[in-house]
C-alpha cells in the first residue's frame, strides 16, 4: 500500500520536472534559433598574432564585448601586425540564411 501512494505522489512530480524541463528546453532552442557565429580559427590565429586558439567574434547573433572597446581588445590578446594582408574569419549560422556575402577591405 505505501508503495502505491509513493508511485502516486511522485507521478505528479514526474509530470511537473517533465513540463518544467520541456520548457526550459524549448526556451533554449528558441534563444538559439536564428543565431550567427563568427571566430578566427586557431590556424589563422597561430599565423596572425602566434598562438592558436579560436577567437570568438560573433556569439549568438551579438559582437564579442571586447570587439567594441579598443582598450579591452588590446588587454585581450595582441594586436595583429601590419604587414598582414588579410584575415580570414569562419562564420555558422544555426538555420538557412541568405548568403549573399560582400568583401569589406579595411584601409588605413
Amino acid at each position: 500500500m505505501a508503495t502505491e501512494t509513493a508511485s502516486v505522489l511522485l507521478s505528479p512530480i514526474k509530470t511537473c520536472f517533465l513540463l518544467l524541463l520541456g520548457g526550459l528546453m524549448s526556451e533554449a532552442a528558441q534563444e538559439q534559433q536564428g543565431s550567427l557565429y563568427m571566430w578566427i580559427d586557431a590556424n589563422q590565429a597561430r599565423i596572425l598574432i602566434g598562438f592558436e586558439e579560436d577567437i570568438l567574434i560573433v556569439s549568438e547573433g551579438k559582437m564579442a564585448p571586447f570587439t567594441t572597446d579598443f582598450r579591452k581588445a588590446q588587454q585581450r590578446m595582441p594586436a595583429i601586425p601590419v604587414n598582414i594582408q588579410s584575415v580570414n574569419f569562419t562564420w555558422q549560422a544555426t538555420e538557412q540564411i541568405d548568403t549573399r556575402l560582400r568583401q569589406s577591405t579595411v584601409k588605413y
